[in-house]
């Protein structure tokens, strides 16, 4: 980077801390409450066990292998719980079993690191993408935008999910795809891994492979790539971003697991399409 960029990538730096650290105050919130029903998320609430469970380390090594990798809640990749683990791991070390009593204080650990950080990380790169840092008022005026978007402001108070992680992924795929620059390289293959990546994070990361038949077809127009170059490397693309999805979620090794995912996620579907329905709606 010339200084200039290096200067523009400081200024951002400093704007993200303080967008991470405005963003403690209320995610640190219990609203008052003692009860976690009234101050988590719905989804928090349901979710949250898993990764107390993925720290247990109790029983035997086998056990808390299991623990680690059959995670039990398939309607999120494993990617989103691994790194929410990792994320309270330092917690669970220093604090020992009182880690389990500390609830507001992990909850703010996993909504600032697993949703705010990445989102900070992704308008940056976002932003990089636009401007490559040569401007500083541009620079500063896309990251600010993409922050300040209030479907990114919902979704980074009192929610932890694992939408951000998602987009950091997805970002770091055109990322990529950009330093490439139409070569066919090492970076169109660490773009087809971060594509997994985002897939197995969460399944609407599908959608951007979509994003590489237009690559490829700018391969063909603007450098002139002969046809059978470019289906190999479309193939190839396909099984680095296989490989990426199977290694980032390993349960796929194993049948039960795999299945009951594949249940999960068909109901998901069966969701989408035909809406939720509850015996006790408040709506009838």
């Amino acid at each position: 980077m010339e200084k200039n960029q290096r200067k523009n990538l400081l200024i951002l730096a400093v704007l993200g801390a303080a967008y991470f650290i405005l963003f403690i105050f209320p995610n640190a919130s219990t609203l008052g409450s003692d009860n976690p029903q009234a101050y988590l998320h719905k989804d928090e609430y349901v979710i949250y066990p898993v990764v107390e469970r993925m720290l247990g380390f109790e029983g035997s090594a086998s056990n808390i292998w299991g623990r680690l990798i059959i995670y039990g809640d398939y309607t999120y990749g494993y990617p989103f719980y691994f790194f929410s683990a990792l994320a309270l791991l330092p917690l669970r070390l220093i604090n020992g079993d009182e880690f389990f009593n500390q609830l507001p204080l992990n909850i703010l650990v996993l909504r600032q690191v697993i949703n705010v950080l990445p989102m900070v990380l992704t308008a940056g790169v976002f932003s990089y993408l636009q401007t490559k840092f040569r401007s500083t008022w541009k620079s500063i005026f896309v990251f600010l935008f993409l922050l300040t978007i209030p479907a990114v402001v919902r979704s980074s108070i009192h929610w932890w999910h694992p939408d951000s992680l998602m987009l950091l992924a997805i970002a770091l795929t055109f990322l990529f795809l950009d330093l490439d620059k139409r070569r066919l390289g090492w970076h169109f293959y660490l773009a087809a891994a971060a594509c997994g990546l985002a897939a197995g994070t969460k399944l609407s990361g599908f959608f951007f492979a979509l994003a590489i038949p237009v690559y490829l077809l700018i391969c063909r127009i603007k450098s002139g790539y002969p046809f059978k170059k470019l289906v190999l490397a479309g193939a190839r693309f396909v099984l680095v971003m296989a490989l990426a999805i199977l290694l980032s979620n390993p349960f796929l090794l194993y049948e039960g697991p795999r299945q009951e995912m594949l249940a999960r996620q068909a109901e998901k579907a069966e969701e989408l399409a035909y809406g939720y329905s509850h015996d006790e709606s408040p709506y009838y």
